[in-house]
């Protein structure tokens, strides 16, 4: 009961540029999430080169103050196991092409992830027009202060069930400590990359995951180099254990 919804200034050229200057999700508590100037940008004259070229989606601002009141989730009966690839729609005859994917500044409340932090996010995505071959590139980076900052690169075989993946991460500001719960959490640096199938039962894709989640590591697929303090790494190890266990 209580909960409220507005959204405002709406415009743009429809369906093809498309924006919203105001979203306000809210409670009896106030509002929960706020998103201001997004927008969605499809280029139409690429249509006739049988191509789906999205110039631009994110928006200017997305704050998370904090998560909506919600039901308690019940512990999954199963163990977490690694997701497949996801299958594009054989029927899909064009190229997808997404530009860029922007949230020009995120800002996470305390309550969400234990610490109050913004953040920029940067990336662009697209498939071929067999859709079997999925390509993105994802850069987050910490604005309030300079002490995190993610780098994701991936290729995609869909068809052929094998990922091409490279991961960088870096956060020296105490996040992972109040995200961890773990006052005495120091840095961590990852570099995470490799090659290999995933995908099916995925019992060997978790296996090698946990083990190249050590300071310093060459397991094959994926091959890990990383370095951060004893307790970032033992708080690391041990949620890899609980949702990569086999």
């Amino acid at each position: 009961m209580g909960k409220t919804a507005e959204i405002t200034g709406i415009g743009g050229f429809l369906p093809f540029d498309m924006r919203v200057e105001r979203v306000r999700l809210g409670d009896p508590q106030g509002d929960w999430l706020e998103i201001d100037g997004a927008r969605f940008h499809l280029v139409p004259s690429a249509l006739l080169r049988l191509k789906v070229e999205i110039a631009a989606v994110g928006a200017e601002r997305v704050a998370l103050n904090r998560l909506p009141p919600s039901a308690p989730t019940p512990e999954p009966p199963e163990p977490f196991t690694f997701p497949s690839l996801p299958k594009l729609p054989k029927s899909l005859p064009v190229a997808v092409d997404v530009l860029r994917i922007f949230v020009d500044r995120l800002e996470l409340g305390q309550p969400v992830i234990g610490q109050a932090a913004a953040f920029r996010i940067d990336g662009h995505t697209g498939t071929n027009e067999a859709a079997d071959r999925l390509t993105a590139d994802l850069r987050i980076d910490r604005v309030d202060q300079a002490t995190a900052d993610i780098r994701l690169a991936l290729d995609a075989d869909l068809a052929g069930g094998a990922l091409d993946l490279s991961l960088k991460a870096n956060e020296t500001g105490g996040l992972l400590a109040a995200v961890s719960e773990r006052p005495e959490a120091g840095e961590l640096h990852l570099d995470l990359g490799g090659q290999g199938p995933i995908g099916g039962g995925g019992s060997h894709s978790r296996r090698s995951i946990s083990r190249a989640l050590r300071p310093t590591s060459n397991s094959g697929w994926p091959i890990c180099r990383a370095s951060g303090s004893t307790a970032a790494w033992t708080w690391l190890r041990a949620c890899c254990r609980r949702r990569w266990s086999p």
